[in-house]
């Protein structure tokens, strides 16, 4: 019979319920198994709990236990893939199932030619080709990649093609294009027609010599770099060039590079690229600055003393941002987004087929979408035995913070339905896009806050405002397109 001993049932007592990985070690300090946990506590807790219903594989494993560390990440995906990295480095003898990689995927950039392609491959081959990675299945290197392409456009065909020189005395086979601003180099390509990659801005098309060859790899160069860690730097470079743009009037120009920069933000915000180790400490900084961010955001908005309460309680800082997407009233929908202590939460997504009005009027449907919201929450509270509400994790708690996508009149309309039912001390505002200002309501009367430019608060606030813009025009595309073949729906 397995008993645990005293100093190591301690040490798992103490371990905090939140994401990460942990780190088994034998009696000699060897690394022996790597895992990942949602509740690194109750997983760890797990193993010894259940000692005798394990086969007997994991029993040796319990039984050769001595020690082991613990690294605490933000979210489960963090965990999965900082678990995948351990186990890549230090190759532990009772992780051997996971030891292949066809779980996982890598990205392949192959250098070797003039106009590197980029693809994501299930096996890493000694090749010549530069690999990223290994990325678990469920991290969303698409994505990333999709994101990267419209800021940095790339090739992802088949197609074989090579810089050339061109002796303008002799005629060329059709397959070879000259340069626009250089008529001796060219490109030879395979197949010399642009495709649609290049018509949707995702490839600039150098089978058809539409891009230099030094001009392309400068855009490979970049994402290499930003697989590579190095994401402020190429920030940096990207917002010099835009002021340079500015100070020249080229007006144009300096308009294409801040869509490259907010871009770029996207994916930062979004997911996290990451194959070392030592990204970790990376996560405790991200943490570090999504608090700070809460911090001054519930500052500005004159709330200190209720995040301070939020935080001394322990209590979770729940956003709820809410959208109306619609075309000419086609189709209208209510998103809402659900951060919590700055982290996305999926999850805890809702969204709402506005029923009431087939007319566009985007201060109703708020309306509706919040009533909506809050009888659902206040059907939570109902103990009636008549009560047939099925449990909601996401309506059956109020935010710390409601965010309406909009000025002052889509706020208002909120704060009538707050009103309404007497939830007025629920902190709301309203962000307006042109200008970046929020709006609240202070004594009855319109308050008006415009965040630095380049403050964490404005980052936060942005990225949950977009999130809910993308969340809510996914489900109305669904919709319309529903509609489009069956317009008896």
């Amino acid at each position: 019979m397995y008993k645990i001993e005293e100093g190591l049932k301690q040490k798992i007592d103490s371990l905090p319920l939140l994401p990460g990985c942990y780190i088994y070690k034998d009696k000699d300090e060897n690394i022996i198994y790597v895992g990942k946990a949602i509740r690194l506590r109750d997983r760890v807790k797990s193993y010894f709990l259940n000692y005798d219903r394990l086969d007997p594989k994991t029993q040796l494993l319990i039984e050769t236990i001595h020690d082991f560390e613990y690294l605490v990440v933000d979210t489960e995906a963090e965990a999965l893939i900082l678990e995948t990295n351990l186990i890549k480095k230090y190759k532990p003898r009772f992780n051997r199932s996971m030891m292949d990689d066809k779980n996982y995927s890598f990205i392949k950039i192959n250098t070797k030619e003039d106009f590197p392609k980029i693809q994501i491959v299930r096996k890493y081959i000694e090749d010549g080709s530069e690999y990223f990675g290994p990325y678990l299945q469920t991290f969303p290197t698409k994505e990333v990649l999709k994101r990267l392409r419209k800021v940095f456009p790339y090739r992802s065909c088949n197609r074989k093609m090579k810089e050339v020189k061109i002796d303008p005395s002799i005629k060329h086979r059709n397959n070879i294009n000259p340069y626009q601003s250089n008529g001796s180099l060219g490109v030879e390509s395979s197949d010399p027609k642009p495709c649609l990659y290049y018509h949707l801005h995702l490839c600039s098309a150098p089978c058809r010599a539409y891009i230099e060859r030094l001009e392309y790899r400068k855009n490979i160069n970049n994402i290499r770099r930003f697989l590579r860690g190095e994401k402020s730097e190429i920030l940096k470079e990207i917002e010099d060039q835009m002021k340079v743009a500015s100070k020249e009037f080229k007006f144009e120009r300096a308009s294409v590079l801040r869509d490259r920069i907010q871009s770029i933000k996207y994916v930062l915000n979004q997911v996290r690229i990451g194959s070392n180790v030592d990204d970790v400490s990376v996560s405790i900084k991200k943490r570090l600055e999504k608090e700070n961010a809460l911090n001054e955001l519930f500052t500005a908005l004159e709330l200190t003393e209720t995040y301070s309460k939020l935080k001394k309680e322990e209590k979770e800082i729940k956003i709820e941002c809410y959208d109306i997407s619609n075309i000419q009233g086609t189709n209208p929908v209510g998103s809402m987004v659900v951060f919590v202590n700055g982290t996305a939460r999926n999850d805890l997504y809702r969204k709402f087929k506005i029923n009431r009005l087939k007319t566009p009027n985007d201060y109703l449907m708020h309306q509706e979408m919040m009533e909506r919201r809050i009888n659902k929450y206040l059907k939570s509270r109902d103990k009636d035995e008549s009560n047939k509400y099925t449990a909601d994790e996401s309506f059956d708690s109020l935010p710390s913070l409601m965010i309406i996508d909009g000025g002052k009149g889509q706020l208002s309309s909120i704060n009538e339905i707050l009103v309404k039912y007497n939830l007025t001390d629920i902190p709301h505002i309203g962000l307006a896009k042109r200008e970046e200002e929020i709006f609240y309501l202070k004594d009855g009367e319109f308050t008006r806050v415009k965040l630095p430019k380049k403050s964490e608060a404005l980052f936060l606030i942005q990225r949950i405002r977009d999130e809910t813009h993308r969340f809510g025009i996914t489900y109305h595309r669904k919709l319309r397109s529903k509609k489009f073949l069956n317009p008896d729906l």
